[in-house]
C-alpha cells in the first residue's frame, strides 16, 4: 500500500444549540455542576475532541447503511430483559476490503480494509467566535404530581460558538479512495441533521459545518516538487459539496 495523495479540510463549526461533551467530575459538591464539558486542563477552555466527532459520524454513516446491529440480552428462562447496540466490526469481525465503513474510520475487526483513512483533528475554538459556557439548569418531573424534583447542573458551549474544523483524508494507491471521500461528506450531512454530544433528543448539540477549503498534496509536494492544489476555497455546506461535484477534481 502506497499513499497517494493528502486530501485537507477546512472548516467551521458552528454551535446552533449549547453542546455539552462532558468529562468527569473532579469533584462532588453540593450546588455543584452535575456534567461539565470537557476543557483544555491548562486553559480551562472548552473544545471538540475529534474522537467525538469522528465517532458521531461513524455511527450516522452505520445507521444509514444498516450496519447498527441490535443484540437482544436473555435471561436464563430466555426472556428478553434488555436490548444492547452493537457498533459495526466491533465484536464481530468484517472481511470485507471494501467496506466503507472500515476503510474510511478503520477497524481493528477488519485487517482487510488497510491503513485507516480518515484523521479528525480536535476542534479548538475561534477565539473570536466563542462565547464561552453557560449552566442549564434542569429538573426531572414527577409525572403524578406534576412537580420539578431533582434538579440538574448542565454546563454547555453557547450557542453561536464556532470551532476550527480540519480533517485530513489519505488516498491510497490508485483503487476507489477517492470515491470513498464522499462518505465523509454524507457523515457531517447526517450529523447536522442529528446531534453532536449528549442529550440531543432534549435539544442540545444541534450544529453546522461550514467548509472553507479542501486542498491535495500529493507526494510531490512532501518531496518539495510540488505546490498543494486547492479545489476548493469558499463557503459551503457538506451536502452542497457532494452536489456541486467538487470532489470530482481529486
Amino acid at each position: 500500500m502506497q499513499l497517494n495523495k493528502n486530501v485537507i479540510i477546512n472548516g467551521e463549526i458552528e454551535l446552533i444549540t449549547g453542546l455539552n461533551i462532558g468529562t468527569n467530575k473532579e469533584s462532588l459538591r453540593i450546588g455543584g455542576i452535575d456534567s461539565p464539558v470537557i476543557k483544555n486542563p491548562v486553559t480551562q477552555i472548552p473544545y471538540i475532541p475529534g474522537s467525538s466527532l469522528k465517532g458521531k459520524m461513524r455511527f450516522s454513516i452505520e445507521l444509514k447503511d444498516g450496519k447498527y446491529d441490535i443484540e437482544l440480552l436473555k435471561n436464563e428462562k430466555n426472556e428478553i430483559i434488555d436490548k444492547k447496540g452493537v457498533p459495526h466490526a466491533f465484536v464481530k469481525e468484517c472481511k470485507d476490503q471494501e467496506c466503507q465503513i472500515c476503510v474510511v474510520f478503520g477497524s481493528t475487526k477488519n485487517t482487510q480494509a488497510g491503513l485507516t483513512r480518515l484523521i479528525v483533528r480536535d476542534s479548538l475554538p475561534l477565539s473570536s467566535k466563542s462565547y464561552g459556557t453557560e449552566i442549564k439548569v434542569e429538573n426531572s418531573i414527577d409525572r403524578l404530581q406534576g412537580k420539578a424534583i431533582s434538579p440538574r447542573f448542565i454546563e454547555r458551549v453557547t450557542a453561536g460558538s464556532r470551532f476550527k474544523l480540519e480533517m485530513v483524508y489519505s488516498i491510497y494507491g490508485s483503487n476507489n479512495d477517492h470515491k470513498l471521500i464522499e462518505t465523509v461528506f454524507n457523515a457531517l450531512s447526517l450529523v447536522e441533521d442529528s446531534y453532536l454530544g449528549s442529550s440531543g433528543s432534549r435539544g442540545y448539540g444541534q450544529v453546522k459545518f461550514h467548509i472553507t477549503k479542501i486542498y491535495v498534496r500529493d507526494t510531490d509536494f512532501y518531496k518539495a516538487e510540488a505546490e498543494e492544489k486547492v479545489i476548493f476555497d469558499g463557503s459551503s455546506s457538506p451536502q452542497e459539496i457532494l452536489s456541486t461535484k467538487v470532489l470530482e477534481k481529486l
